[in-house]
């Protein structure tokens, strides 16, 4: 029962045992849900098959999906007001709908029918039930139909935000505010750095950068889940390194934990094809962290540079609005988009297009706009086909084939297969252009910074069955300085990949296991604090009557576990020491530089110094002097150390215990909007160890909140599918009232997984449901 009389959850359940009848399907499919909630969907057609998880998925997460889609379409304001219309403007001038329709014209006829059956899945439930999901009924709503392209908006609008144009604009930012001199200690040098000039060699001036600062703040609002460590660890060890023979593969996205989980288990089976992994809500098939009966793949985030912005220039021409390109002036694209704002009135946003994209800031008809310009929504593209193909491939080698047309975002792909072989692929189109597009704004009147093409598919980085009988991608960077083409320059730091590696390297040969896979997905141990901290207590900062307060931090493994205090003195001390070096390096320009305004790009800034004065801690190159190093190690101590004393000689420090600051705290869209409604619309909270450095994801705000985390956890065995195993942080459920909105939550806070079912009589024979979806 609801905590608030007037509303019975339950009453907002769908039924999962009522059989239905429906004219769109050939034959019958049953649909098991084993005791987590999960659905496990078999048909004889793989059609029929979309269907029904588009219908089951429309079940568990239709208001999830919902939301997602007018996010997409640049109408949130309409379910929520005013405060997510300049969202809606910005998603609205870059016209997700229109991009969504392109791919959904560009994908191939199976690709189309594969959206097309999951499309009636859901709309078969719309129209089979008037029992839709809480949400409605507090915003006095009801769904409207699903279109196939929809499916496509729903996935850009999770992903296209993860791109480099947010950098873009900090690096702009940066140079303006700070020099070049500055720029180059976070970015390195600077080569015909064009990004600010405006001919006749002019700097950018102010109003131009007004508009950089108000498109920022636009930017961050579409970042609500304020998620930073953005990434993913993947990793594949070969079958020489497994006690079966055959490979293991793991891994886990990192992604803020929005409400309900960003990702859907699900298992499916046809005479073509089976799958198990995580969905898309609202996209059909598995197409990122899953296995088929023949291979299992994973990804992380490829941090790739595969986004422009461009400054144009613009004048108004009789009823015509034209740009400037190449010495003449052209035709811009006009449209004109409404959005009815939820207890307001009909807005209007004026959509402008050139060659280069969507004009996303500044006002053309003042001379000037900046363009968004990113290969998701430039034209269309054939990456659905990709999603339909990765199901029916039977080896690596259809798999590599199934990538081709992906577009984006670009991927870390990790994969293995039946036979033993193991491999890496980055995948998604990256352009040839410029080098100064790399850095900030270019000009886009005069052609020097359009795309040439794209960095050849079977050129771009691969690896199948290395020596060493592992791959471990964690964000870090990919490639060397000898690689032709130029992939990007924001990677995370390699601390995560190290200690994977480590760990890998310490198994016994020929052992590996799944529960040792489980182990190294629970690693907590940090690189970062066991260089910092060796070096504090090298520095001789402890006095005589501290003696046990050194020999408590003297004792400590570096591991950052719920239960550890001297892990918070660490962060804490941290924090310091990158505030402190901010205000040291850039001094009173810093406050320039907002970090609300780019809560992802600003937190590249930060790792990026962390991890070269931690690189010059432990001997290698110079970041600052060494003697404003040793200054600003003592203030980072001196302003954290005087409270951990007192509590420590008060035997007190129950408080500083790591789980006990270090917390999930998921909100569910609404919850701000019907207060009344949080204690049941919101998860609850849950302790996590582990930080941004180590393998067990746990990046934070100010107040150490987790607000990055493993919003999936999967170990998929070769040697034996019912092996594999999985999690997610919440639960399959996207119902407030379910039993299973986040029930894997404890599970997933203390490192846990649960059993990835693949035979079907053990499925049949512990299913918590069954429904059958029969043809007319």
């Amino acid at each position: 029962m609801s905590p608030n009389p007037k509303l019975n959850l339950e009453e907002f359940l769908p039924d999962f045992n009522k059989d239905l009848i429906f004219k769109q399907i050939n034959g019958v499919v049953d649909i098991y849900r084993d005791s987590w909630g999960i659905p496990h969907i078999k048909a004889k057609d793989e059609f029929d098959l979309f269907f029904a998880q588009g219908f089951a998925t429309a079940q568990d997460r239709l208001w999830h999906m919902d939301f997602d889609r007018h996010r997409a379409l640049g109408k949130s304001s309409e379910l929520l007001g005013y405060e997510m219309f300049d969202n809606d403007q910005l998603v609205l001038k870059i016209d997700v709908l229109k991009a969504s329709k392109l791919d959904y014209e560009c994908s191939s006829d199976l690709a189309k029918k594969m959206l097309n059956s999951y499309t009636n899945g859901v709309n078969a439930f719309i129209e089979s039930t008037n029992n839709f999901p809480v949400e409605y009924s507090l915003l006095n709503e009801k769904p409207k139909s699903w279109n196939p392209w929809d499916c496509i908006s729903v996935y850009k609008i999770r992903n296209m935000f993860m791109g480099t144009y947010e950098m873009k604009l900090l690096k702009t930012k940066v140079f303006k505010e700070l020099g070049e001199d500055l720029f180059k200690k976070i970015w390195g040098e600077i080569s015909e750095f064009e990004l600010l000039t405006i001919p006749p060699n002019t700097r950018l001036n102010k109003r131009v950068l007004r508009d950089i600062n108000s498109l920022s703040e636009s930017v961050n609002l579409l970042n609500y889940l304020k998620e930073s460590d953005i990434g993913s660890n993947a990793w594949v060890i070969s079958g020489d390194r497994t006690k079966s023979g055959l490979p293991l593969i793991a891994g886990d996205s990192h992604r803020a934990l929005d409400t309900p989980s960003v990702y859907y288990q699900v298992h499916l089976e046809c005479e073509k094809f089976a799958v198990s992994g995580y969905s898309i809500p609202g996209l059909p098939g598995a197409p990122h962290f899953s296995h088929t009966e023949y291979l299992a793949y994973g990804m992380t985030h490829g941090n790739a540079d595969y986004q422009d912005l461009f400054l144009e220039k613009f004048r108004e021409n009789g009823k015509n609005l034209e740009y400037f390109y190449k010495n003449r002036w052209l035709k811009a694209d006009l449209e004109i988009k409404s959005i009815n704002v939820k207890n307001g009135k009909k807005e209007f946003v004026e959509v402008v297009k050139t060659n280069h994209g969507s004009v996303i800031s500044g006002n053309p008809r003042s001379g000037y706009g900046l363009i968004f310009s990113h290969t998701g929504t430039n034209s269309g593209t054939k990456w659905v086909d990709t999603v339909y193909q990765i199901l029916h491939a039977k080896n690596s080698d259809q798999l590599i084939e199934s990538l081709e047309e992906w577009t984006e975002p670009v991927n870390n792909f990790v994969f293995a297969d039946i036979r033993g072989k193991i491999g890496y692929k980055l995948r998604g189109k990256i352009p040839v252009r410029n080098s100064d597009n790399h850095k900030g704004i270019v000009s886009g009147w005069d052609g020097n910074h359009d795309w040439k093409n794209f960095i050849p598919y079977y050129e771009m980085p691969s690896s199948v069955n290395p020596n060493v009988g592992y791959i471990v991608t964690c964000n870090q960077r990919v490639v060397g300085p000898d690689f032709p083409y130029y992939i990007g320059d924001d990677f995370r730091p390699a601390y995560r990949a190290s200690r994977i590696i480590t760990r890998i390297l310490e198994l016994p040969e020929a052992e590996a296991t799944v529960e040792n896979m489980s182990q190294i997905h629970s690693d907590r141990l940090s690189i970062p604090a066991s260089i910092l901290f060796k070096k504090l207590l090298e520095m001789d900062l402890f006095s005589k009557s501290q003696n046990d307060l050194e020999k408590l931090i003297k004792q400590w493994d570096f591991v950052m576990s719920p239960d550890s205090k001297v892990a918070t003195l660490y962060s804490m001390i941290r924090k310091t020491l990158i505030e402190e070096s901010l205000n040291m390096i850039f001094g009173n320009l810093i406050d320039k530089i907002d970090s609300s305004e780019f809560s992802r790009a600003y937190d590249f800034i930060e790792a990026s110094i962390y991890s070269q004065l931690i690189n010059q801690i432990n001997g290698g190159s110079k970041f600052i002097n060494y003697s404003d190093l040793e200054k600003l190690l003592k203030i980072s101590v001196n302003k954290n150390l005087g409270n951990f004393e007192k509590k420590f000689h008060e035997d007190n420090l129950e408080s500083y215990k790591w789980g006990k600051v270090h917390k999930t705290n998921p909100k569910h869209p609404l919850s701000t909007m019907f207060p009344e409604y949080a204690s049941f619309l919101n998860p609850p909270n849950v302790s996590m160890g582990g930080d941004s450095d180590t393998p067990q994801q746990g990046g934070y705000l100010e107040n150490f909140e987790v607000n990055s985390v493993s919003v999936n956890r999967y170990i998929h065995d070769v040697s034996d599918w019912k092996k594999s195993r999985w999690i997610v942080p919440l639960g399959a459920s996207g119902h407030p009232g379910s039993p299973h909105f986040s029930d894997q939550s404890k599970l997933w806070s203390n490192l846990e997984t649960i059993p990835q079912l693949w035979d079907w009589d053990e499925i049949k024979s512990s299913a918590e449901s069954h429904q059958s979806l029969t043809p007319s």
